[in-house]
């Protein structure tokens, strides 16, 4: 996971303007409905509901949680491994956000570049969802 990690903060690196030479995050797998437990408790959306979580990133901690059926080997899961550590670069490099949901604004579109560019996938993502969860509901 180490060498993947290394190599996917290096794409980063060329992909964005972020520096990427920064300490590697925790990476912690859990059972599907532990991680769901978990990412609700630590939420600051209470409200939230959640369909199929796979990841998620901890800025607290600076850990990535994953499913523990993660393949690394698996394109999707490394585009969503690419998702959450755009997630801890952004934390490593103070990014400033209105709110929480606008550091997904970078992330979605970035996991699409990277399934493009290394396994020839175009990647549909629902648009009205994709603003619906880049977008803060109270800005401030």
């Amino acid at each position: 996971m180490k060498e993947l990690i290394t190599m996917l903060l290096m794409w980063i690196g060329q992909s964005t303007m972020y520096d990427v030479d920064i300490p590697h995050p925790k990476v912690v797998m859990m059972p599907p409905q532990e991680l769901n437990e978990q990412y609700l408790a630590s939420s600051l959306d209470k409200t939230a509901h959640i369909e199929e979580l796979w990841a998620y990133y901890n800025t607290k901690n600076q850990t990535i949680y994953l499913r523990a059926d993660f393949r690394q080997y698996d394109s999707w899961h490394k585009s969503i491994l690419v998702h959450e550590l755009l997630h801890h670069v952004q934390h490593h490099n103070k990014v400033k956000f209105q709110c929480i949901n606008q550091m997904e604004e970078e992330a979605w579109p970035l996991q699409k570049k990277y399934l493009k560019e290394f396994h020839n996938i175009d990647w549909q993502y629902d648009e009205l969802w994709y603003l619906l969860i880049s977008t803060c509901t109270n800005p401030n």
